[in-house]
């Protein structure tokens, strides 16, 4: 996870989502703050929908570099 994924996690606790701290939930927690019908207030969804797009960068150069 990149530090952009734990701080989606973190941010997402402080409404109630919880997600174990592991690679594989990345997708659901894109998943939570892209889901509409979620209780996020919009105001929160459009900070961590820039976090959403921050891990998808780094992922992105990660596999482009090699880790």
């Amino acid at each position: 996870m990149s530090e952009a994924d734990d701080a989606l996690r973190g941010h997402l606790m402080e409404y109630g989502y919880v997600f174990p701290r592991r690679i594989t939930h990345v997708e659901t927690l894109v998943a939570e703050v892209e889901d509409l019908k979620s209780l996020l207030p919009d105001s929160v969804r459009v900070i961590l929908k820039l976090l959403v797009d921050t891990s998808h960068r780094i992922g992105g150069a990660d596999r482009r570099i090699g880790c």
